[in-house]
């Protein structure tokens, strides 16, 4: 599993959007990303969403978020799109 720790990801001065994009982007069936932030990122959330991608969002503790996505497969997709 892929992990990214969006404070990392600040501490270099980056924008953790565009960082966990490319990953979101690049992922292939199967793989897995796991997104550590201080806050539930709902700008994260939407994107993520953009592109089809299966989501699961808990809170840690009182100081964090764990977000973890996927790429589903085509009959997640169909699925999904048939409930909407």
């Amino acid at each position: 599993m892929i992990e990214v720790n969006v404070l990392k990801v600040l501490a270099k001065g980056e924008n953790p959007l565009t960082c966990i994009r490319e990953v979101a982007e690049a992922l292939a069936f199967g793989e897995s990303v796991r997104v550590v932030a201080p806050f539930e990122p709902k700008p994260l959330l939407e994107m993520l969403e953009e592109l089809e991608l299966e989501v699961v969002t808990k809170k840690k503790d009182a100081f964090g978020y764990v977000i973890v996505f996927h790429r589903m497969t085509g009959n997640d997709l169909n699925k999904r799109r048939r409930k909407d």
